[in-house]
């Protein structure tokens, strides 16, 4: 069917609206489901019949090798789908139209109110069952001609016309770079915060990347690591030994987020984190919570071992150390290999505190600095000489439980072993 020039003037008209806009304000959008929401307020404003916006894509993540946001019209709702990693071996990506979009670039369309609609894929005769009346999926091509997909769906009676689907292929480049933008600003997010911890991530996001860099910043520091972890590696298979150090990661690190604190490093089994304290404000709350995490950090090894006591013949616990004091936090290293961590006598104190779990038999220890804050909650556990340290530290121990995990189950010095307070300099 051939139209007439107002709808030629509309279809040019609007594809340059919607690509200048992709290209001038989509690209700054904060995050993928925003642009895609944005998007599609876009397109029914400029009169194109959309009801439901797919995009599929590649990601660089340790869990998901994709993600996909799909926008619905309906409820003007953004829902953000992880596709975790062996999922192209599943029957669900075999019979989805990404699959033929993301493997040999395929442009597909299906009119869903035909009669005798081709319905080649389990996903279309969901959408005609919703009430959907045309699809039509594109790939959009990021650097290096990546393959990622895009599906557009209509439910107005007739479906797209011909000026509307050439509006969707016209801007296909643009939106295509306004994703890649948004969409590897977001990888990099995610992949700084995996590897580096949030604040540290969006700190060097933020420009903080030159060597020596660093601010001084009060902090309680949270240093533990697994006992009888020389043992237990001597019994284990490599591939079994990092399963335990994953499962013991994931039983510490989650406590310390959830809690507000933030993982700097980990090293062989040792995990250092910080809880930075405010300026201004009730620093006791921070306190709390960092001993809160720590007893359910300590609870949780413990459960590790209904998992791991028959494969590695010894207990799985961990030791942790709670300390605060000034830090310097900031870049660190060699020119061309940096390290964004927090370095002070407060750091090398910490990891002398918490190897004198395992000497003075008890699974928490605070620093004096720590427990001053605590002082209905601790006792004492003598004062003792550590490595590398001028002056004795007093060091002590819960009395009773805290708050959470429950009662039952967090570590307590009140029942342990007599210490002497002589106890000679810890190697």
């Amino acid at each position: 069917m051939k139209y007439g020039p107002p709808l030629e003037r509309w279809s040019e008209r609007t594809t340059s609206s919607l690509t200048a806009w992709l290209l001038r304000d989509g690209r700054h959008q904060p995050s993928l489901p925003n642009l895609i929401r944005a998007l599609g307020g876009r397109l029914i404003a400029e009169g194109v019949p959309v009801w439901r916006i797919y995009v599929g894509l590649h990601q660089l993540h340790p869990a998901f090798v994709g993600r996909a946001i799909v926008w619905d019209r309906t409820k003007d709702v953004v829902v953000e789908k992880p596709r975790p990693h062996g999922i192209k071996d599943s029957a669900y990506y075999r019979q989805n139209p990404v699959s033929a979009i993301f493997e040999r670039g395929e442009h597909i369309r299906r009119r869903l109110e035909e009669p005798g609609a081709v319905l080649d894929y389990p996903v279309l005769g969901q959408l005609q069952a919703d009430g959907g009346t045309d699809y039509a999926a594109f790939p959009l091509e990021f650097y290096g001609r990546r393959k990622q997909a895009v599906a557009f769906t209509s439910n107005h009676p007739g479906g797209f016309r011909p000026a509307e689907i050439s509006i969707l292929e016209t801007i296909l480049p643009a939106l295509a770079a306004a994703v890649e933008i948004v969409h590897d600003r977001d990888d990099t997010q995610r992949l700084l915060k995996t590897y580096v911890g949030a604040r540290a991530g969006d700190r060097i996001l933020n420009g903080s990347i030159k060597r020596g860099e660093c601010e001084t910043i009060d902090a309680v520091l949270w240093i533990c690591d697994l006992e009888n972890f020389t043992a237990v590696s001597e019994t284990l298979s490599g591939r079994d030994l990092i399963m335990l150090l994953d499962d013991y990661f994931d039983a510490v690190v989650g406590p310390i987020e959830r809690h507000g604190g933030e993982v700097l490093k980990f090293m062989g089994d040792s995990v250092l984190a910080i809880f930075p304290l405010p300026d201004g404000a009730d620093r006791s709350v921070v306190h709390r919570a960092a001993l809160a995490a720590a007893c359910e950090g300590i609870t949780a090894v413990d459960d590790l071992n209904e998992t791991w006591l028959a494969r590695t013949h010894f207990p799985i616990g961990c030791g942790v150390a709670l300390h605060v004091g000034e830090v310097s936090y900031g870049n660190i290293g060699a020119a061309d290999r940096l390290d964004f961590t927090v370095i002070g006598p407060a750091v090398n104190l910490a990891a002398r505190l918490e190897q004198l779990t395992r000497r003075v038999g008890t699974r928490l220890v605070l620093s004096e600095d720590f427990a001053r804050a605590h002082t209905e909650t601790v006792v004492p556990l003598g004062r003792f000489a550590l490595k590398g340290i001028s002056k004795g530290q007093r060091v002590f121990g819960l009395s009773r439980p805290a708050s959470k995990p429950p009662p039952s189950r967090c570590p307590t010095a009140a029942a342990e072993s007599p210490i002497d307070p002589d106890i000679p300099e810890v190697p």
